[in-house]
């Protein structure tokens, strides 16, 4: 009969990984979302232009209106149609952004998940200063200056792009119909 043997960490390996692992615990619940927290995280969306949840996601809602409209063969849509929708949109979230357990305390609470009292803090003071304040006005043309540059860089190696997918799916052998698959019929 053979014995095995099982490997095991040292005794003080075992304790360092557990009080590592009760530290990180306790980190991850040593800064509670205080009505202080929330303030300066009110604050934080304010600065960032990030506080209108019902606004943001009234704007959401429509493009995707919109696109659904064109889709179905609506090329002009008027706009007193449009913003009647956008002002039925509004008061909807406007109603449920701020009730209990709405918008606005999820995403507090994200905020307060992913960063401590004190770094949000450094993020008010930050956003509050001329640096901050320049992000911000400067953020809606920069997204979309980046996009359209990445859009147009992925466009000038997009030959490139599809020869090294292509090459790599007929090395895997993933360049024609997966087996047992119906044949297409010849044309």
């Amino acid at each position: 009969m053979q014995s095995t043997t099982s490997f095991r960490l040292p005794a003080i390996v075992r304790k360092a990984v557990v009080l590592c692992a009760a530290l990180a615990c306790i980190a991850a619940y040593a800064d509670d979302l205080t009505a202080a927290k929330r303030a300066d995280i009110k604050t934080l969306m304010e600065l960032t232009r990030t506080a209108d949840l019902s606004g943001n996601l009234a704007n959401l809602i429509m493009i995707g209106i919109v696109r659904q409209l064109q889709a179905r063969g609506w090329r002009e849509v008027p706009q007193r149609s449009l913003q009647a929708l956008r002002d039925d949109m509004l008061m909807l979230f406007r109603g449920k952004v701020d009730e209990p357990g709405g918008l606005r305390e999820k995403v507090e609470e994200d905020y307060s998940r992913n960063f401590t009292h004190a770094e949000i803090k450094e993020l008010v003071a930050f956003y509050k200063g001329p640096t901050g304040q320049k992000w911000v006005n400067a953020a809606p043309t920069m997204g979309r200056e980046t996009s359209e540059t990445a859009q147009s860089w992925i466009k000038s190696i997009q030959p490139i792009v599809e020869a090294r997918v292509n090459e790599r799916l007929k090395k895997e052998g993933l360049d024609g119909p997966p087996p047992g698959a119906p044949v297409p019929p010849a044309k």
